[in-house]
């Protein structure tokens, strides 16, 4: 009787489990406001989801210069759309992006600063408790902190 007992266990345990050398599923794909998948690389808005449907009312993210003139920060601006940005995942796959997975964000636009557009996480605010997002990461570092400064 215990034999048979722990037979059966033995049996639903390996039936709940994947076969050893399985390979896990990959993560979701992003989409869009219209459902379609981001594709890495596509210039893509990011809105409030207030926003949506009507894009472009309440805001979107731009550059601007907080304290010092460079690098640039990013930015919420009511009333304006925004600048266009690529996402560029780290270990890209067939050219999409996926749920929970490391990857670079970077305004498609042209600045006068030297550093890159690519987003990076700058200091913590101990007093209101959030990060600043600013610019002059490295395209292809992973991690929350992308430049190419070694901490």
């Amino acid at each position: 009787m215990k034999i048979a007992f722990l037979a059966f266990a033995f049996l639903v345990a390996l039936s709940t489990q994947p076969l050893l050398g399985a390979a896990d599923a990959s993560p979701e794909q992003v989409v869009d406001t219209f459902g379609k998948k981001l594709r890495a690389g596509s210039n893509y808005y990011i809105v409030p989801v207030s926003t949506y449907p009507k894009r472009g009312t309440l805001g979107g993210l731009a550059l601007a210069s907080i304290g010092q003139m460079c690098p640039l920060d990013v930015v919420a601006v009511k009333r304006y759309q925004g600048l266009p940005l690529t996402f560029t995942p780290i270990d890209s796959k067939k050219g999409v992006v996926r749920v929970s997975s490391d990857l670079n964000i970077q305004f498609s636009a042209k600045t006068k600063c030297p550093q890159s557009t690519v987003w990076q996480l700058d200091h913590f605010d101990a007093k209101t408790g959030q990060w600043f997002v600013t610019t002059g990461g490295v395209l292809g570092n992973r991690g929350w902190h992308v430049s190419s400064r070694v901490n």
